[in-house]
C-alpha cells in the first residue's frame, strides 16, 4: 500500500485541525480595559477612579464643555487650577457658593481631555483664627 505525499499532508493537517478544535481554546477574547482583564470580567484596580478637588470657584465658562477655574483650599492666592468637564455642567454649580468639593473621574474622556463630573458638594470651613 503506497500513500502519496498529498494524502499524507492532508491527513497530518486534518489531525492538527481536529486536535486544535478538540482543545477548545478560543483566542478571540481581547482585553479592552486599560486596567487589564480578569476571570470575573470586572475591573479590579488599586487606584481610586475619582479625584477630589476642594476650593472656591473663581470663574466658569460653558462652551461645548465646561471650563472651571478653582482656587484650591489652603494654597497661595495666586494659585488657581483649571478643570475641563465634559458637556454643559453648569446645573450642579447653580446656587453653590463658598468652599466646594468637586468630585470627577480621574480618566479623561474624548479628545478634548475633559473629565466626567461625579458630584459637587458644599462644605463648611471653620475659621481657625477665631476663638
Amino acid at each position: 500500500m503506497k500513500i502519496s505525499w498529498v494524502t499524507l499532508i492532508a491527513i497530518v493537517l486534518f489531525t492538527v485541525l481536529m486536535t486544535r478544535l478538540a482543545h477548545c481554546d478560543d483566542n478571540t477574547k481581547q482585553c479592552l480595559l486599560p486596567e487589564g482583564c480578569n476571570a470575573l470580567g470586572v475591573v479590579i484596580s488599586n487606584e481610586n477612579p475619582n479625584v477630589y478637588l476642594v476650593g472656591d470657584i473663581v470663574k466658569g465658562e460653558v462652551d461645548e464643555d465646561t471650563k472651571v477655574v478653582i482656587h484650591p483650599f489652603r494654597t497661595p492666592m495666586l494659585h488657581t487650577q483649571e478643570l475641563l468637564l465634559c458637556g454643559d455642567q453648569a446645573e450642579p454649580f447653580n446656587n453653590m457658593d463658598g468652599m466646594l468639593v468637586i468630585t470627577y473621574e480621574r480618566r479623561s474622556h474624548k479628545q478634548s481631555g475633559c473629565h466626567m463630573l461625579v458630584e459637587v458638594d458644599r462644605v463648611e470651613v471653620k475659621n481657625e483664627l477665631q476663638p
